[in-house]
């Protein structure tokens, strides 16, 4: 009788433990591992993107089911593999450099005076079971041209993030969009004409090949 008590409580130990683990030291673990991180969020979780550069019109990416879609500034299709390796590189910023509040010189000495490139990025909070947005604005790069200053609208502290992460922002609308005319060629096509007032093309596709057949005949480039 006296081991029934015995596995009962070696139960509620075990139990214990796992709890610990599960709940308790994987939470410190995973707070760990954001901490390193500008931003804390998973890449399935980004539901929005806005980047404002003055050298270009503001440009909304939103996600739409499973697909990223532009709406500003003007509603097109984006190029979806380049906005899934944003969102996946978005959350592994990691902050090479910190300067604290009392250590900071004026926002002009870190470019952070002028807002000339920022991002405005809206994220599923998982935790809090509500939306989350973050702004984070981009000032000059550091002496190596290696690392840019960074502020985070919540965050007190200026940031050195790598350089290349301004160079993807910064481009314009062409660069985001889907440039496409169909993302999958259906596999019965098996004939596209393209006719402006001055000239018809047509492209036939043979057993093997595309081929031009107007208003030349000629082997079409197979890759395209």
């Amino acid at each position: 009788m006296q081991k029934i008590p015995l596995i009962i409580s070696s139960l509620i130990a075990l139990l214990l433990t796992i709890y610990i683990y599960c709940f308790e030291i994987k939470n410190d673990q995973e707070a760990s591992t954001f901490s390193k991180f500008i931003l804390a969020f998973e890449p399935e979780d980004l539901k929005e993107i806005e980047i404002k550069n003055k050298e270009n019109p503001i440009i909304v990416i939103s996600r739409d089911s499973k697909l990223w879609k532009i709406s500003k500034p003007i509603p097109c299709r984006a190029n979806q593999e380049l906005i899934e390796s944003i969102a996946t590189q978005l959350p592994k910023l990691p902050k090479i450099y910190s300067v604290s509040k009392k250590d900071q010189k004026p926002l002009s000495e870190y470019g952070l005076d002028k807002e000339s490139l920022s991002i405005l990025i809206t994220y599923r909070d998982i935790q809090k079971g509500k939306d989350k947005t973050r702004t984070l604005n981009f000032g000059s790069l550091s002496g190596s041209k290696n690392e840019v200053f960074v502020k985070a609208d919540d965050d007190e502290n200026i940031y050195l993030l790598p350089a290349s992460v301004v160079q993807i922002l910064s481009k314009d609308l062409n660069h985001f969009r889907n440039k496409k005319i169909l993302d999958n060629i259906p596999e019965k096509l098996t004939k596209v004409s393209l006719e402006t007032p001055e000239e018809k093309w047509t492209v036939s596709k043979t057993d093997l090949n595309w081929v031009i057949t107007e208003p030349v005949t000629w082997l079409a480039n197979q890759e395209t």
